[in-house]
């Protein structure tokens, strides 16, 4: 990918339009909100989607055929998906599989990210965002970075405080989508690198019961080891991936 920053006499629309196309997304859990995900990726033009979730789709998973109940989730989704991208290659990646080349590993779940899946997706990719539904609410990010000197507690990445109530199959509910187009146009603004992503240093949080979005900025804790380190990187030139 091109340095972000760099000096271009090039039409931006050109240069956005080509990082797109070389980049690779990773999403990892395809439950209602990340398969949502997926479909706005592959409506993106991103060059390559990588999908990883062998849980089986289950009645109450929006967005699938009735049909692919108990198929896993990979191999339904990679199938609905690539019936309708144009550019976008869409691959499987089976659970056990370890990724390498991905520009950005998207991790989405219901609630909270079990702890070894994070940790294995900063071992697989040079940057990870997380995007959390739960009855309460949404929070996307803050992107996550290898070479942080702040830990994922110190940025927040955690557990939202409740599960998101049954869906029926077919309907993703406001959260749902709210949370996944958001998140979708947090990935371009990153990919497209013209911009610097409101999920630099922070994270988005909405609040259900009021539809309120807020900016939280990540602050490290006093007890946390991370604090021993150096002063955190500043936030500018963090402009794309």
């Amino acid at each position: 990918m091109p340095v972000a920053g760099a000096t271009s006499t090039l039409d931006p629309v050109v240069v956005c339009r080509a990082r797109r196309r070389l980049a690779t997304v990773i999403v990892e859990g395809l439950g209602t909100a990340g398969f949502r995900l997926a479909e706005h990726i592959v409506d993106c033009r991103i060059g390559t989607l990588v999908l990883r979730d062998d849980n089986p789709v289950g009645p109450r998973d929006a967005g699938f055929r009735t049909f692919d109940i108990g198929r896993p989730r990979t191999e339904a989704a990679a199938e609905l998906l690539t019936s309708r991208s144009e550019e976008t290659a869409v691959v499987e990646a089976p659970a056990e599989s370890s990724i390498s080349g991905a520009d950005l590993h998207v991790l989405a779940f219901r609630r909270k990210v079990p702890a070894a899946v994070l940790h294995r997706a900063l071992e697989e990719s040079p940057g990870v965002l997380t995007l959390l539904v739960a009855e309460s609410g949404w929070r996307i990010g803050p992107l996550l970075l290898q070479d942080s000197l702040v830990c994922s507690d110190c940025m927040g990445i955690g557990r939202l405080a409740a599960e998101a109530p049954p869906q029926d199959l077919g309907t993703a509910s406001p959260l749902d989508e709210a949370a996944a187009a958001l998140a979708a146009h947090q990935i371009s603004v990153l990919i497209d690198g013209m911009a610097t992503a409101a999920v630099l240093g922070a994270g988005l949080i909405a609040d259900a019961a009021t539809g309120r979005v807020s900016r939280v900025r990540t602050r490290r804790r006093r007890s946390c080891a991370c604090c021993d380190e150096a002063e955190e990187s500043t936030e500018d030139g963090l402009v794309g991936l």
